[in-house]
């Protein structure tokens, strides 16, 4: 299962933020090119933060995307605010217990440093930052409320897996020497967590998994027989650990595979096909809806798609928007 590296993965990064434009290159990990110009592009206010008013209520999808986070209605996709200062927001994850909002950081300004900006659901300002170097993607334990983030890895900072208690304070680091980069971590129900990678610290490496179970101490490998093209979103869906394939076999249209994990081995039990889309970036899995920012084979990653879960198949909606990942948040029931 060796990964290939094409022009259009990046593994050492460089913002170019071109004037005028607000646009940036994809980070590091994610392939596929941001376009420079979508609709969002007429809003005169792309520069600053807005909100629209009552949205506390109002079930809510943000859209992290390089140096803005977008939110939308959920599901009708009206856009109803925007948050600005960002330096590459690429990836989300929410709370089931209290709508909480996570958006990652992967590089940061003196304003805004890299790390995880936590914000209340339907709030314009975030409510605590946790710092953290190169994170990629995050996943929150809906046992305990804990905070996981994927950590790449780069230089003299090992890839790693950071936990956060109650997703608040200092983290606790966990590594594995067969993992050159970490990408993308999710929990089951029952608390345990897996996170995905590749062996190889130039990120051309091979995709691996790996698991810190419930209590554990140290990630473990996980083995499995899926080729995986490219690693992407760890998430449990209800019944099955779903890990997406970012870049397809051969780098065609991409895939979500479902799987059961006894002991140390994955056996896939279920494939979920997502005709056209290309190097899609962190989706979400929202009841029997996933959200999947995808990149089209002519006109680069900006639009969020809709496919009936598990069905797949073509998109039944789509949402044109600048995006590297996506999550739901639920309004909290009062």
């Amino acid at each position: 299962m060796k990964l290939r590296l094409f022009g259009r993965y990046v593994l050492t990064y460089t913002v170019a933020m071109l004037a005028g434009c607000g646009g940036s290159q994809p980070p590091i990990g994610a392939p596929g090119a941001m376009p420079q110009a979508t609709a969002l592009a007429a809003h005169a206010d792309r520069g600053k933060s807005w909100m629209a008013p009552g949205l506390a209520k109002k079930d809510l999808l943000y859209v992290p995307a390089g140096p803005y986070v977008y939110v939308y209605s959920y599901p009708e996709g009206k856009h109803v605010a925007t948050f600005a200062g960002f330096y590459i927001a690429d990836a989300a994850c929410g709370d089931s217990h209290n709508g909480h909002v996570f958006i990652v950081n992967y590089a940061g300004t003196f304003s805004m440093p890299a790390g995880v900006y936590i914000y209340a659901h339907g709030g314009t300002n975030p409510i605590n930052v946790l710092p953290a170097s190169g994170p990629v993607g995050c996943g929150v334990d809906p046992t305990s409320g804990d905070l996981a983030v994927g950590i790449l890895g780069e230089g003299s900072m090992p890839a790693s897996v950071l936990v956060y208690k109650n997703a608040n304070g200092s983290p606790r680091s966990y590594t594995n020497p067969r993992i050159g980069k970490f990408f993308y971590c999710g929990y089951d129900d029952k608390g345990n967590l897996f996170a995905d990678g590749v062996t190889s610290p130039s990120g051309t490496g091979d995709f691996i998994l790996a698991e810190l179970p419930k209590g554990g101490k140290s990630l473990e490998v996980i083995t499995m027989k899926q080729y995986i093209g490219w690693p992407g979103q760890v998430q449990w869906d209800g019944k099955y650990l779903t890990i997406e394939d970012a870049a397809g076999i051969g780098y065609k249209e991409s895939n979500i595979y479902r799987f059961t994990v006894h002991g140390r081995e994955a056996a896939r039990v279920g494939q979920i096909n997502l005709g056209g889309a290309y190097e899609v970036h962190q989706s979400w899995i929202q009841d029997k809806v996933l959200l999947l920012p995808a990149c089209a084979k002519v006109g680069g990653c900006d639009e969020i798609q809709y496919y009936k879960y598990p069905g797949g198949g073509l998109p039944f909606k789509k949402i044109k928007t600048l995006t590297y990942g996506v999550v739901v948040s639920l309004a909290p029931k009062r």
